[in-house]
Formats: C-alpha cells, structure tokens, sequence
C-alpha cells in the first residue's frame, strides 16, 4: 500500500511552499516526483530522492552534483518515514547552503500529514464498519445473534447493553432533495453522547440507536429522546422529520 498518495503529496507541497518561498518536491518510494511546484517536473524520476531513500536519510545537491545526476536541481532531500519504513523523499529547490535549514521543518510537516491522514482514514473505517453494524441489528434473524456479538466487540460495542432503536422518516414534501436531507440529519446527531450509533438506512429513512437511560420506564425514555431528537432538528431548520418508529432494544434483539 502507497501511503503517500499523489492528492496529499501535492497538499504538502502547496503548504510548505506558503511556509519557506523555495520550490518543494516531493518523490515518491521509488523516487519519482508526485507533488511539486514546478508542474514541468511531474512523474520525472529524481536520482537524489534514490539516493536519499539508499542512505535513509538525507542527500544535497551543488551545482557540481545536478551536472551528473538525471532529473535534480541543487537543493536538500530528506526521506519521509511513516510507521518505521521510509515512504518518500521531500525536496527543497535552491542553495544547498540556504534551504537546507528548512529541511528538517519540511519533513516534520510531510510526516505529519501523512499521520493525520492514517488518522482520518481510520475515523472512516470505523463509522463505516459502525454504519454495517447498525443495519446488520436491524435486519437481522434470530441465528445471526452470535455473529452479530462478535461484530458489537469489534467496535467495542457491548452487547448486552440495553438501547433503544429509533427510525427518523422524511415527510412526502422532502422527497426532492432526501439524500442531501439525511446526510445533513446524520452530520447533526452523529457523535453526541445521546445517539450510540446512526446510519441511513435508505433514501427516506435514518436507524439510529441510543443509550436506555430509564430501565424501569422505557416509555419516558423513548419519548425524552424524540422529544430531544426533535429539538436539534427544529433549531437547524431540518423539520419536519417524523419518528416512524422507537423500540426497545434488548442486547441485540429489537422487541
């Protein structure tokens, strides 16, 4: 897997460039050039990245140095390293002698960026596989229950817990624009301490499950959370969004 893709490599480079004023190039673990801000450079191998990912660690180049080697100018290269294994090479264009000093900061931003994307891809995964989860309960049969235990651990969902399953419904006059409607209903809820998991289900309709807060009055705890539901909705202007359904749900089981 190349973890350094051609979108974030040209998103490093666009950044550090704002930052420092010199020329940033940014090769990928076969030392071909994915981001730069010279786009005459692109997808042209660079033989002081290859040499920088040889030593893992850092090459520069004189005017002396770019006569001899293909595809470089003067300046520094240092290798991107992600989770132990160098993924890349970042280049600074310029005097050796003045871009040098940026190297350093360069790389930390490029190694950076890489981890908040390894981070962001996660939090994508993990909604995804909630998301699977959420709609996995709601059609599930009787002899799905173990596998469906073994899901609810996965994603650290105990499933003995006791929660109650809600179905939020668009009227008829929100047929036009439903999907965009829904997104903008699950953006809203998703993440609060109140709503466990939430997902849309179809084009009408989200499924959604929250904590049981009342044991011994389920019926006021369904009706707190609508009544809840139905306020963040009113406040952002996505009303009206009707309750087509609220149920108990008892480890994985809807009664």
């Amino acid at each position: 897997m190349s973890w350094l893709t051609k979108q974030l490599a040209q998103e490093i480079v666009t950044r550090t460039m704002q930052v420092i004023g010199y020329n940033v190039n940014v090769m990928d673990e076969r030392g071909r050039i994915i981001g730069s801000g010279d786009p005459s450079r692109m997808n042209q191998k660079h033989e002081g990245a290859l040499i920088a990912i040889e030593r893992k660690g850092r090459f520069e180049i004189d005017e002396e140095s770019a006569r001899n080697l293909h595809g470089v100018m003067p300046g520094t290269n240092l290798v991107i390293q992600f989770r132990g294994e160098v993924v890349g090479v970042i280049g600074i264009t310029g005097d050796p002698a003045e871009v040098t000093k940026y190297g350093e900061l360069v790389k930390m931003t490029a190694e950076m960026y890489l981890e908040q994307a390894d981070l962001l891809e996660k939090a994508r995964w993990d909604k995804r596989m909630k998301e699977d989860f959420l709609l996995s309960v709601i059609h599930a049969e009787q002899g799905d229950q173990a596998m469906l235990r073994l899901q609810a651990e996965r994603i650290g969902l105990k499933p003995d817990k006791p929660r109650v399953a809600c179905i939020l419904e668009l009227t008829d006059e929100q047929d036009a624009d439903s999907v965009p409607t829904l997104r903008r209903v699950v953006e809203l809820l998703e993440g609060r301490p109140t709503i466990e998991l939430i997902a849309i289900r179809n084009t009408r309709q989200i499924v959604l499950f929250k904590p049981h807060l009342h044991p011994r009055k389920p019926n006021m705890d369904i009706c707190e959370g609508i009544r809840h539901i139905r306020q963040l909705l009113e406040e952002r202007q996505i009303a009206p969004l009707r309750i087509a359904e609220a149920k108990l749900i008892q480890g994985l089981t809807v009664l």
